[in-house]
């Protein structure tokens, strides 16, 4: 049982994810309350994610995340809300299991997700992420042109759609790095084959970028960033489904 603060939990957890490949539990909580506040919520979180840790058919499911009483699996969970106790949702798929009366029920096991070798020794990339946003002049693509970056995440409109004002320097930067393509929207896959116009997920791939699957943007830089330093290639579909 990992204990940590919740603002960057489900990066954690998926970084685990990625680099271990065993079939020992692995259950990852915390607590969105604090000890002095009314019903807290750690102690509880803590009990249910020792009881996750003793059952055997967690294991199976890669690291998951236990949080009011819910069991998520680590490659789709999401910190949703600032405060909430519920704050922790896998708008994807939803929670893989549930702790009721101090035992764990577990209702799907995921398909395993990427494995990545750990990197000796670790040499962290600069790895960027942008979000775009309407009327976005590209501005931030033009600095990174420039710099030593060497990778990048985008995160798109819908299903996998940039503005125009981006591709002139996405097709530069393809040329150097790996460009991940993901989606802004929080659920749902990129999309690979069903719109074509400029800056549409079908030109995007032909000018080089990689779709994310259905990673979102923080988990598509948590992949890219382990691929980079372990020497592996990100455009390698097995990593993106």
């Amino acid at each position: 049982v990992i204990v940590q603060g919740t603002d960057t939990l489900e990066e954690m957890a998926f970084l685990l994810d990625c680099l271990l490949d065993i079939s020992r539990p692995v259950v990852v909580t915390g607590a969105m309350r604090n000890p002095a506040e009314l019903s807290a919520d750690g102690p509880a979180n803590i009990m249910a994610a020792v009881t996750c840790a003793a059952t055997r058919e967690i294991g199976l499911a890669g690291v998951v995340v236990v949080f009011n009483d819910d069991i998520h699996a680590a490659r789709f969970v999401t910190k949703s809300h600032t405060g909430n106790v519920g704050a922790f949702q896998s708008p994807n798929c939803g929670p893989i299991g549930r702790v009721v009366e101090g035992k764990a029920y577990v209702f799907a096991v995921p398909v395993a997700g990427p494995k990545v070798p750990i990197p000796q020794p670790p040499n962290i990339p600069h790895i960027a992420v942008i979000k775009a946003s309407f009327g976005d002049d590209g501005f931030l693509l033009k600095l990174l042109e420039n710099s030593d970056c060497q990778g990048l995440v985008i995160e798109a409109f819908g299903a996998g759609h940039l503005p125009e004002t981006y591709l002139d320097s996405l097709d530069r930067l393809a040329r150097k790095i790996p460009i991940i393509l993901s989606s802004r929207a929080g659920a749902g896959h990129i999309f690979r084959q069903t719109y074509g116009y400029k800056g549409a997920e079908i030109d995007l791939i032909r000018r080089g970028l990689i779709p994310s699957g259905i990673l979102d943007g923080l988990k598509a830089k948590i992949l890219l960033t382990l691929l980079v330093m372990s020497g592996a290639d990100p455009r390698s579909s097995q990593y993106w489904q």
